[in-house]
C-alpha cells in the first residue's frame, strides 16, 4: 500500500562527518524549528559510559544550512549506563529521555523528563505511567508537540503480536494515564516501533515488520481521524527510498515537514547513519504554525522564565504549556491549522499577556515572530488587553 507520489531512489543525503561517525548514529530527533538535533551515539569513543554503551549528541544547524560538529550533549543526561533522546518540545526546553533514571545513574525500563536551566539541563525525572510494564526488552516512545499526549511502542499481555502501538495521556495530577492498545489498523501481529507524532498532532509515522514491504522492517504513515486515538487511516509504506531490503526505522522531521531525518546503513560513512529526504506534499503532516519569540520585562526589557499557555478559543480547551528559556527569553510553540487560539504568557510578580491567532483557513506552514512584554505588578501599570471578547 505504497502512499501517493512515493519517495524514490537517488534524493536521500548523508548529513556528513560533523553527525555520522564510524560508529552507529540512532534515533535522530530533530527540533521542530529545523535548526537543532539530538541523536544517539553507540560505541563512540567519547561516550561518558563503557565505549559500547549509547549517549546522546546533538549538532546546531549552521548560518548556511550545514550542520555544527556533534559534541556529547553531557551530565546529566547522559550517565554510565544507556542513554537516548526521544522526543524535544517545540521550545526546546522539555526533553523526553528513555528510561527512568535512578539515583545511582542506571536506569530502569520506562521514560523521563528533562528541564532545560538556561545554558544547561536539569536532573531527569522519571514519569509515573498508570500500570506500565512492557513484555519486551526493547521500547520506543513519541510526544506530541503538546506535551500532554505520548505513543508508546510496547508490548502488553492485550497485545496483537509482538511490540504494538499505545497511547496515553498526561493528567492534572502530572501523572500519564495506562497505555491504551490503538487498535487493529496501525497494529499487526508483527512488531511495531519508533513512532514519530508530527507536529499537526495527527500524522503519525512508524516502523513495523508486520506488513508486506521492502525489506525486514519499512516505515509507513498513518493519519488520525478522530480524537479516540484508536481510528487511523490504512498505512502507507513510504517507498524506495526510505524503506530497504534491510531494517529500516527511526523517523523525525521538523514543524515545516519539508525534511524527514532518519536512519541508514546504505551508502553510510560508517554503520548506521543519519539521512535526510525530501518530502512529498503527499505524505505530509498537515500545516501548522511556528510561534517564537522572546518573552521579556516590558519595563527593562530583560528576558524573562515565563509559561506560555496556549488553548483553542472555539472550545475554551488548554492545549497545551511552554517555557521560556530564562537566560535568552526565547520561547517557541506549534499550533495545527484549522482553529483560532489564544496563548498567554505569565510569570510571578508581572501581569500576564494574551495573544489570540486566528489560523482556521491555513493551507501552508508558516512562522509568525511574537515577542511578548510582560509589565511587573507596579502601582499605574498600564496593561493592554489583546484577548477581550
Amino acid at each position: 500500500n505504497l502512499a501517493p507520489a512515493n519517495l524514490t531512489e537517488g534524493t536521500r543525503e548523508n548529513l556528513g562527518e560533523n553527525i555520522n561517525s564510524p560508529t552507529d548514529e540512532l534515533l535522530p530527533v530533530i527540533s521542530p524549528d529545523g535548526q537543532s538535533l539530538y541523536f544517539t551515539r553507540q560505541g563512540h569513543p567519547n561516550n561518558l559510559g563503557y565505549v559500547e554503551m549509547q549517549d546522546i549528541w546533538t549538532s546546531k544547524r549552521n548560518p548556511d544550512g550545514s550542520w555544527g560538529l556533534a559534541t556529547n550533549i553531557g551530565a546529566p543526561l547522559n550517565t554510565t549506563d544507556n542513554n537516548a533522546a526521544a522526543a524535544i518540545s517545540p521550545d526546546g526546553q522539555t526533553m523526553l529521555l528513555l528510561n527512568k533514571y535512578k539515583e545511582d545513574g542506571t536506569g530502569e525500563v520506562g521514560v523521563s523528563y528533562a528541564r532545560r536551566l538556561g545554558d544547561t539541563w536539569e536532573k531527569p525525572i522519571g514519569q509515573e505511567i498508570d500500570n506500565f510494564y512492557n513484555r519486551s526488552v526493547y521500547g520506543e516512545y513519541a510526544l506530541a508537540a503538546s506535551g500532554k499526549t505520548m505513543i508508546l511502542a510496547i508490548q502488553r499481555d492485550n497485545g496483537s503480536g509482538g511490540k504494538d502501538l499505545h497511547v496515553s495521556f498526561l493528567k492534572p495530577d502530572g501523572h500519564w494515564t495506562e497505555p491504551n492498545n490503538m487498535g487493529a489498523i496501525v497494529n499487526t501481529a508483527g512488531g511495531e516501533s519508533t513512532p514519530f507524532l508530527a507536529a499537526d498532532d495527527a500524522t503519525l509515522y512508524f516502523s513495523t515488520n508486520g506488513r508486506v514491504g521492502y525489506g525486514s522492517k519499512d516505515m509507513y504513515v498513518t493519519r488520525r481521524l478522530d480524537s479516540t486515538w484508536t481510528n487511523w487511516s490504512e498505512p502507507q509504506n513510504l517507498g524506495p527510498l526510505l524503506n530497504t531490503p534491510g531494517w529500516d526505522a527511526y523517523y523525525s522531521i521538523p514543524a515545516s515537514g519539508e525534511y524527514a531525518y532518519f536512519v541508514s546503513y546504505q551508502n553510510s560513512i560508517g554503520r548506521a547513519d543519519i539521512f535526510r529526504a525530501p518530502m512529498p506534499s503527499s505524505v505530509r503532516p498537515k500545516p501548522v504554525v511556528l510561534i517564537k519569540g522572546r518573552v521579556l520585562n516590558a519595563k527593562t526589557k530583560e528576558p524573562l522564565g515565563a509559561e506560555i499557555l496556549y488553548e483553542s478559543l472555539t472550545t475554551g480547551k488548554e492545549l497545551g504549556l511552554a517555557r521560556s528559556n530564562p537566560v535568552d527569553g526565547a520561547y517557541s510553540i506549534v499550533l495545527p491549522a484549522g482553529e483560532i487560539y489564544g496563548f498567554l504568557g505569565e510569570a510571578k510578580g508581572f501581569i500576564p499577556v494574551s495573544e489570540n491567532l486566528d489560523i482556521q483557513k491555513l493551507d501552508v506552514y508558516q512562522e509568525i515572530t511574537r515577542d511578548l512584554y510582560l509589565v511587573p505588578i507596579e502601582s499605574g501599570s498600564i496593561v493592554r488587553l489583546n484577548n477581550l471578547f
